[in-house]
């Protein structure tokens, strides 16, 4: 089955040793892989939205910018093997096949998916409490709770299913972690899932995620609309995310903000939350869009 790979999608990628061996035997191992990781990031804007190290597999959470996944993880995957067997003085294969890249477009499967991730060093006994996990570097708890910090990663999209900055996120996003904990079994949120598959919801009674914060997954359908703002106001969908003031980038903004509203119907505070600006701001982005909306559609259109 070919793999869907599309912009503003997101992936729940796994990778495992061959035959099961570790992949990282030291905290040197482990630095190396993020650094790559970051330095990948950086020439990609791919958005690692979380990840977990483990002695013998890794977890990513990425959600894909205009460069593809299948890209990213070769360069990823073959830089590491490389640094790995020249360091160990060994050759052949280090990764188990071909990794695995599991299409996520579910409020609730996302979620679980952040859960089961952070999850993995302390179930795996690697750390012995959620103190502990909140300062292990090798997963994206310690990012999101404030403890860790690397450049490349972005807590943003988590964060936003408990209200980002608002009072008392933090503990609300503690309480679902620690929820976790407490669940009669292992949540493997991708058992019996295909790869590159739409998935229904998860099992009842296993691993619950609260109702998320008014804000729902990019789809293909909102992939599609970035690529087509990005090609018809010839922008990027970094620049798109990002705060800068010029000119034709806020132009393209606007027309993103009112056609998100009108065309797939999100609210304000979604729009907010997805392009990083105020409730107001969004009311005059959505108001400036629909001046410039039927400009862009005959300048796309040509």
């Amino acid at each position: 089955m070919p793999r869907i790979d599309e912009p503003g999608l997101i992936y729940h990628v796994i990778a495992r040793g061959i035959e099961r061996r570790r992949i990282f035997n030291d905290r040197e191992d482990s630095q190396f892989f993020l650094s790559r990781v970051g330095k990948i990031v950086s020439d990609t804007d791919m958005q690692v939205c979380t990840f977990a190290l483990m002695p013998n597999h890794f977890h990513l959470l990425l959600r894909r910018s205009s460069y593809p996944v299948s890209s990213f993880m070769q360069r990823l995957l073959t830089s590491y093997a490389m640094y790995f067997n020249r360091k160990n003085q060994r050759t052949g294969h280090l990764f188990q096949n071909r990794y695995r890249a599991i299409l996520c477009n579910d409020d609730r499967h996302f979620l679980e998916l952040v859960r089961y991730i952070h999850l993995n060093p302390l179930r795996a006994g690697l750390v012995r409490s959620l103190a502990e996990l909140e300062r292990y570097p090798y997963s994206g708890h310690g990012f999101i709770m404030g403890r860790v910090r690397r450049g490349w990663f972005d807590s943003n999209l988590v964060r936003a299913y408990f209200g980002m900055s608002d009072p008392g996120a933090t503990n609300a996003y503690q309480a679902f972690i620690a929820q976790g904990l407490m669940a009669e079994s292992d949540c493997r949120p991708d058992e019996n899932r295909l790869p590159g598959s739409t998935f229904s919801h998860l099992e009842q009674g296993v691993c619950h995620a609260p109702a998320p914060k008014q804000t729902s997954l990019p789809s293909a359908e909102h992939a599609r609309l970035f690529a087509d703002i990005c090609t018809s106001c010839s922008v990027t969908e970094a620049e798109l995310l990002s705060p800068t003031r010029r000119r034709n980038v806020a132009a393209a903004r606007a027309v993103l903000a009112y056609r998100l509203s009108k065309e797939i119907g999100l609210s304000g505070t979604e729009i907010g939350r997805r392009l990083h600006v105020t409730r107001s701001a969004v009311s005059k982005m959505i108001n400036k869009g629909s001046e410039l909306h039927p400009r862009e559609l005959h300048s796309s259109s040509n």
